[in-house]
């Protein structure tokens, strides 16, 4: 391998890696972003509850647990969305807590989730949907308010919020169908049965295209090239690489490769951190109530969780480019006559951080 293809496979794979770094850095700063904004949505939300405002804290409280799901904030949005009055959503709600609290072994999330199930039950309001056999044709679709309801579901009563609703049935060939009916607020009870639906009409009649017969073109006939034109390629063999440019990439693979390693150590020590303070948050948070020495353990939380993530991708980073380096440094009689396919680094970067993928021979 000559040594300035060396140099250029190096400088390729320090600047795979930088990139790889700057994607870790920018995904754990956003997990960061996220929790902040939850735990401010959810301190704004305890608030406009307080204040009796449902209809602004429900959706705060919907919004903290998208960014950063927790049970006591499940707990929160379900209290308030049966103050609210939507009984089904909060019965949903209550529901998942109850798991969660009890994966969690918190008993009191449990015993509170548990009490409000059995006092908003006997309120709720339920749609049953009944579909008669003589009304099943062949690939019929029922949606309630959009969503498809399947043949197992038809005749049982399922809970819905107060307010209006539709009931749409389709199936191939025939017209499509609907009903829209509007929910009261406690035990409503409504029925919808879904009549046979009548058959489509048919399109119209088209003229059929009569296309022009095809026109066959005269044959061609190639002439022969002589065998003076064809092109005659020497290959040469590629200039020995320098041994010098060999020595500074296995010291550079050594200084890189400590340097991740004591970031990964770096990584693991504020990572430890994080997970111990935000279990002490979670012991100033009974029942979903937070106090100010949680939130003050939250942040530190998110610090810690944030220098943890970009300490582990700048080491993983490191790490791989000081093995990249010293793959390349490598005397030529290591790889000579080998036939398997080059050592080869891709990027890879998803949702939730960035890696490298290295594939060769070694």
């Amino acid at each position: 391998m000559a040594a300035a293809d060396l140099r250029r496979r190096s400088r390729w794979a320090t600047a795979t890696a930088l990139a790889v770094v700057f994607a870790s850095a920018a995904s754990a700063q956003a997990q960061s972003a996220n929790r902040s904004l939850a735990e401010t949505l959810f301190q704004d939300a305890r608030k406009l509850m307080a204040e009796k405002k449902y209809a602004e804290a429900c959706p705060r409280f919907a919004e903290s647990q998208r960014l950063d799901p927790a049970t006591g904030t499940l707990l929160n949005l379900a209290a308030c969305h049966a103050e609210e009055g939507k009984l089904a959503s909060a019965w949903v709600e209550f529901n998942d807590a109850l798991d969660a609290a009890r994966r969690d072994g918190r008993a009191d999330r449990e015993k509170f989730a548990r009490d409000h199930l059995n006092e908003i039950q006997p309120r709720i309001s339920h749609v049953t949907l009944v579909v008669p056999d003589a009304a099943r044709a062949p690939g019929l679709v029922v949606k309630l308010d959009g969503t498809e309801i399947g043949t197992a579901a038809w005749g049982l009563s399922a809970p819905v919020d107060p307010g209006a609703h539709e009931v749409v049935a389709s199936a191939p060939g025939r017209r499509s169908w609907n009903n829209r009916f509007t929910v009261g607020a406690v035990a409503d009870n409504r029925v919808v049965q879904v009549p046979l639906l009548g058959a489509d009409a048919p399109p119209p009649a088209v003229a059929p295209v009569v296309a022009p017969a095809p026109v066959t073109p005269p044959p061609v006939v190639a002439e022969a090239a002589p065998a003076s034109r064809s092109p005659v390629v020497t290959a040469q063999a590629p200039a020995e690489a320098a041994p010098g440019a060999r020595s500074s990439l296995r010291t550079a693979s050594y200084i890189v490769g400590g340097a991740g390693v004591a970031a990964l150590g770096v990584g693991t020590v504020f990572g430890l951190r994080a997970f111990s303070k935000w279990s002490d948050r979670n012991t100033h948070c009974p029942d979903g109530t937070c106090d100010e020495v949680a939130v003050s353990d939250s942040s530190a939380a998110s610090t810690a969780a944030t220098v943890a993530d970009v300490a582990f991708g700048v080491g993983l980073a490191a790490v791989a480019t000081g093995a990249i380096l010293w793959f390349y440094s490598r005397p030529d009689d290591a790889t000579a006559g080998s036939n398997a396919a080059p050592v080869a680094l891709a990027p890879s970067i998803g949702t939730a951080g960035g890696g490298l993928v290295l594939t060769g021979t070694w």
